[in-house]
């Protein structure tokens, strides 16, 4: 009979009686801490429970008696990750102190530390075979720790276990996202943002950002690596690591359920929050002497820090300041985590010792306040005991833990930058007040006026997980749906699809009622009906223009040189440095066939359908590129030439093509083409600039960044360098030829941004503002474009013995460089961003400056600008300084007269050296920025 009811006790209990398996991260022995209270409990109801955990040094964290702990430690061969979390002697255990550090980076640090840690478990024979045998076994319930635990998240997806995932932390961003628990960043602060529930617009702008950033950094850049270490060492893996975290059958939150702020969140997910909090015990020895000798009014203040900061690396400044202000209250007693070297002369109502039994103090009847780092465990216990809060955050996470308590008014919040004896005494003097103690104990009747603790709570859901496995009906819809159909982007866009199509039917059947009525008004009347013309409207009419000129940047081209490390020299390029490729002549002859549709098809008898001497003429500067770009770019405006007339009609003649003409000037006087032709007052003008506070700033900020460029490139390198080092990048790149690994993006960022800078000192447009830099660079071409315009004009109306060239003259080209048209737009600029930037005119950029004859107005220009391959000229008249802001035209004397300032009378007397400075302008430079838009 007694076999038989003990068979059935056994039985009994083989049937309730779970087995357990609990993994937490080593990375942080908080981790361990707070899971070890589930295991206890565990026991308690006679459950199995083994702990897997695996880090480089076991943790003096003792688990309860009865616990089957597996500890594989794993060899450190990172020497950062020593100094980070076992020796912990970086730099930034040092920095937490400071206030310009607040460890904004400590969870992406933690996570790639993990990784390597889990990687290095896997790649060891023993830790491999041990963690398999653990994959073989089989448990009724599993517990993981979300944060720092890939090894962990591996073992539930080869076991294909149903599991817990428990967060350490507050419900945070990426978290919410695996579980699908709406977090709207119009209200729900990220944390590490230092932000509340009240956003304020650019707040909540600055919360979204925060909200992106988390998603990629654990979309992009946790979880990738941690499918990489889990298909490195199991290849037959199907599942991810984004869908194991989504596999969680209920997901635990480290917090009480009313401690952060109020949020949606999907049933799965459980508040186990102060699981460890219990009721006080009696102090011993001589704490509780010191404690028990406190008054009853002042009673005594407790500060702890947790278990990961060292007052030993705390700047001396900071500690006196805290006993400062301890000693000036006297009152007071203190009860002080330290363990740094002893403090002299430390104030009697102080008591100082390494470890703190802190939940024991903090629920002493005497304790007045909790004086906390931030640690999320000491101040969920500070609520849970119902005492108000001082806050002493070390890191961003710390100060986002206790802001849910100061922002209800349970606790003051000192900041690192208010880190000093006065407000450390105003705050032991003011956290007496009523209101923060009153605030507290309803913030902590809130918490634990519930119907069950969060340790029941916690031990209930993994019994519950024994019983039914999986949890189906706490899971959404969402679990199913791709990002776009989430956010319904899928069917905003259809619907938007839809609006559009509506408003476009009523607009065409608009336009067609209309058409149909004028129609009919016509035949019945016998003439035509117009809409109302005003004078304005009817002003400036014309059909066509009267000349046009052009000014070009070649095509694609080869570097010009390079440096000498650069393993791809001349002998990589088919023609050499600085020569036109192949595409650049592409690109011009599509810009050919772009200008002939504006000047022969768009405006019939302008220009001729073939090519004719008297009306087109076409001069580049004395380089390759820019000849072979201009016949290029001809070959694309005038491709029909007639045989026999146009060229020889010859069966070895190239088909249909008319050789044209281009004229070149020696390029060291060619100060129309050249802006760096010989030119004794812009050398003088440059140094003026280069002895400028602005431009020293500019070479000091860079020094080092130089003085690295030198040492890899094998060159002396200085600002005058930037565009050189850029170019060969930016070409190289184009074509596939390899970089360096020192030559990252964000190098060749910087290059471009301090190209752009030089350049602006190089025109003058910069601080200091030189308008005689402008002259002498933009200046000859401005005004050689100005004088034709005014001489066409002359000769049409006046005629003349020297108009035989220049009357039927209609088209004039000039193929040139990024620096003739940065030049010319340093001349049209306004004092806002203009045509859209200097730095670095794209291949085949254009400028067209439009003669017109319009009635009512007389002679006027246009301006248009081609930003480059496969664009369209847009007009910008009216953009240019000086010009009506309201017309799409500018009379010709007018923009003659804006032209003047700009104008050089004698460029050969203008560029002598004058020995003097130059004229600078600080008002206007803050204003005349230009925009590096171009690539």
């Amino acid at each position: 009979m007694q076999r038989c009811v003990f068979l059935l006790l056994v039985l009994a209990c083989a049937a309730q009686c779970a087995k357990v398996l609990i993994m937490p991260s080593s990375i942080y022995p908080v981790h361990r801490y707070t899971m070890k209270t589930l295991a206890e409990e565990l026991l308690k109801r006679k459950h199995s429970v083994t702990w897997f955990e695996y880090g480089w040094k076991k943790s003096d964290v003792a688990l309860p008696k009865g616990v089957e702990e597996i500890f594989v430690r794993v060899p450190l061969k990172n020497n950062v990750i020593r100094d980070l979390y076992v020796a912990r002697n970086h730099s930034v255990h040092d920095r937490i102190w400071y206030s310009d550090f607040e460890d904004e980076a400590e969870r992406t640090s933690a996570w790639l530390a993990s990784l390597e840690l889990c990687d290095d478990l896997l790649s060891s024979t023993d830790g491999k075979k041990q963690f398999d045998a653990l994959v073989g076994r089989q448990f009724d319930t599993v517990v993981v720790d979300d944060l720092y635990n890939p090894c962990g998240l591996l073992h539930t997806g080869l076991q294909k276990s149903v599991f817990i995932y428990w967060s350490m932390t507050a419900l945070r961003t990426e978290s919410a996202w695996a579980h699908h628990s709406p977090s709207p960043p119009s209200y729900l602060p990220v944390h590490g943002t230092k932000l509340t529930d009240r956003l304020s617009f650019t707040e909540r702008a600055f919360n979204l950002a925060a909200y992106l950033r988390a998603i990629y950094v654990h979309q992009s850049v946790v979880l990738p690596r941690m499918d990489n270490i889990f298909k490195k060492y199991y290849p037959q893996l199907e599942t991810g690591a984004f869908f194991m975290e989504r596999n969680a059958s209920i997901n635990y939150v480290n917090t009480p359920p009313i401690f952060d702020f109020a949020r949606p969140y999907m049933p799965r997910v459980n508040f186990v929050g102060g699981l460890h909090c219990k009721k006080a015990e009696s102090l011993t020895g001589e704490l509780k002497t010191f404690v028990d000798s406190s008054n009853a009014e002042k009673g005594f203040i407790v500060f702890s820090t947790g278990f990961t900061a060292q007052w030993k690396r705390a700047p001396k400044p900071l500690v006196n300041s805290i006993v400062t202000a301890m000693r000036r209250s006297p009152e007071t007693k203190f009860v002080w985590q330290y363990d740094a070297e002893p403090i002299p002369n430390l104030p009697p109502n102080v008591f100082v010792s390494k470890w703190l039994p802190l939940q024991n103090l903090l629920g002493h009847s005497k304790c007045k306040a909790h004086m906390s780092h931030g640690g999320l465990n000491s101040v969920v216990e500070s609520v849970w005991h119902g005492v108000p809060v001082i806050g002493f955050p070390l890191t961003v996470s710390g100060y986002d833990n206790l802001l849910r308590v100061t922002d209800r008014n349970a606790g003051i919040l000192i900041p690192k930058s208010a880190w000093n004896a006065d407000n450390f005494e105003k705050a032991f003097k003011d956290i007496h007040n009523n209101k923060y103690k009153e605030e507290v104990l309803i913030f902590q009747d809130m918490v634990i006026d519930v119907p069950y603790t969060e340790l029941n709570h916690s031990a209930f859901w993994v019994e519950f997980i024994q019983r039914h496995q999986e949890v189906p009906h706490a899971r959404s819809g969402a679990d199913k749906l791709n990002i776009l159909q989430y956010f319904l982007v899928d069917v905003v866009l259809f619907l938007l699809s839809i609006f559009v199509l509506i408003i476009a039917t009523v607009v065409y059947v608009i336009k067609l009622v209309t058409r149909t009525i004028f129609s009919l008004f016509q035949m019945v009347f016998g003439k035509p009906t117009s809409a109302p013309t005003t004078a304005a409207a009817q002003k400036g009419s014309s059909s066509k223009p009267k000349k046009a000129k052009k000014v070009w940047r070649h095509g694609d081209r080869a570097p010009t040189k390079t440096y000498p490390t650069d393993v791809h020299q001349e002998n990589a390029w088919p023609n050499g440095w600085g020569e036109l490729t192949q595409l650049g002549m592409q690109q011009h002859f599509a810009l050919g066939r772009l200008l002939r549709k504006r000047y022969v098809d768009d405006h019939p008898g302008f220009l001729s359908p073939t090519y004719k001497a008297k009306e087109v003429h076409v001069r580049s500067t004395d380089y390759n590129r820019t000849l072979v770009s201009a016949m290029s770019n001809l070959a694309g405006m005038y491709p029909m030439g007639t045989p026999g007339t146009d060229h020889p009609n010859a069966s070895t003649w190239p088909s249909n093509w008319t050789p044209i003409p281009v004229h070149t000037d020696n390029y060291n006087t060619d100060f129309i083409g050249n802006m760096w032709a010989s030119c004794p007052r812009k050398t003088e003008l440059d140094q003026f600039i280069q002895s400028s506070p602005e431009y020293r700033q500019v070479i000091d900020e860079n020094e080092e960044f130089f003085a690295f460029l030198s040492n890899k490139t094998g060159m002396s390198i200085d600002i005058y360098e930037m565009y050189d080092l850029y170019d060969v990048n930016f070409v190289e790149t184009k074509y596939n030829l390899s970089q360096p690994d020192w030559f990252t993006p964000s190098i060749s960022k910087k290059l471009w941004n301090l190209t752009h800078i030089k350049n602006e000192f190089n025109y003058g447009i910069s601080k200091p503002y030189v308008p005689e830099l402008i002259k002498l660079r933009g200046g000859p071409l401005l005004k050689d474009m100005n004088e034709r315009m005014v001489a066409k004009v002359r000769c049409l109306e006046q005629g003349g013995s020297d108009c035989s060239w220049i009357k039927p003259l209609k088209y004039y080209a000039y193929s040139a460089h990024d620096t003739t048209i940065a030049g010319f737009l340093a001349t049209l600029g306004d004092e806002e961003e203009v045509i859209g930037g200097i730095a670095l005119p794209q291949y085949t950029a254009a400028i067209a400056v439009e003669l017109w004859n319009l009635t009512d107005v007389g002679p006027a220009v246009k301006i248009f600008f081609h930003p480059g391959y496969n664009q369209e000229f847009h007009t910008v008249t009216s953009l240019t300084k000086g010009c009506p802001l309201n017309l799409d035209y500018c009379v010709l004397s007018t923009f003659y007269e804006r032209s003047k300032i700009f104008m050089p009378k004698d460029i050969n007397e203008d560029c002598k050296p004058k020995k003097r400075r130059a004229e600078f302008n600080s008002e206007n430079n803050t204003k005349r920025r230009f925009s590096p838009r171009f690539h």
